[in-house]
């Protein structure tokens, strides 16, 4: 079963679009995350009114750094081909992620935000939803964990029953289409590019050592620019869980 679940297909950042573009839509993520608090999404979904529930767990060798960027990266259209990778190269697009992604999570400043981009705009544009329906603080010990859980029917669709899904770690989001600028990245995969493809019709558990290829630390590449702390972007362990609430 682990086999099917990943994929292998680079994916380099959208072209033609302003650095402008791309710095606007930053400073939006930005100052959604710093706006929405605490409050989940939505709001009223409690208890017997979930139907299906997603969560998302993972580790990194460090510690979960709060000026760092941490994104669940997921693509409802279930193409096992084509999914969530991350931007490593220039031209950066939004920075972080490219390939097929319809929805993600991001952890950054403290605080989580749940975001859907709008189709049409190179992944340069994206609503926000609020935040998680249920999720973790980071900050507390051993602080080296992530774990969130999303209302399935509420934040990807009723009718969505399989989704790509990468995880991505980085610590700078670079958004000037021809600066050559390094950064470090971890993400699925010895390249980051094995995303998971999940159904969401049935209730299970994903981990990370049911793959043939799990997860490791170790595989980021050395920070070129000082002071960053690569095990704090290294990912070493992963969970994915599927409820359904009958």
């Amino acid at each position: 079963m682990a086999s099917g679940w990943s994929r292998d297909a680079r994916v380099e950042g959208s072209r033609g679009v302003s650095g402008i573009a791309r710095a606007g839509f930053l400073m939006v993520v930005a100052g959604i995350l710093m706006a929405t608090g605490c409050a989940r999404v939505p709001d009223e979904a409690a208890g017997p009114l979930v139907r299906r529930t997603l969560t998302v767990d993972f580790t990194v060798a460090g510690r979960i750094n709060p000026l760092y960027y941490y994104y669940i990266a997921l693509d409802t259209g279930g193409n096992p081909v084509e999914g969530p990778v991350p931007v490593v190269a220039f031209p950066w697009g939004n920075g972080w992620g490219t390939g097929k992604i319809t929805h993600f999570v991001l952890y950054h400043l403290g605080t989580f935000g749940v975001f859907r981009f709008v189709p049409g705009t190179d992944l340069l544009q994206a609503d926000a939803l609020g935040t998680p329906f249920d999720f973790n603080r980071p900050e507390d010990a051993p602080g080296n964990r992530i774990r969130v859980t999303l209302d399935v029917d509420a934040t990807l669709g009723q009718d969505v029953n399989v989704v790509n899904l990468n995880i991505i770690a980085t610590d700078r989001i670079n958004v000037e289409p021809t600066s050559l600028e390094t950064k470090v990245v971890d993400a699925l995969g010895f390249t980051g590019n094995q995303f998971l493809t999940l159904p969401l019709d049935i209730p299970q558990t994903f981990t990370n050592a049911q793959l043939t290829e799990p997860e490791q630390g170790g595989d980021v590449p050395p920070a070129l620019q000082p002071g960053v702390e690569e095990e704090d972007l290294d990912i070493i362990d992963w969970s994915a869980e599927v409820k359904i609430n009958q």
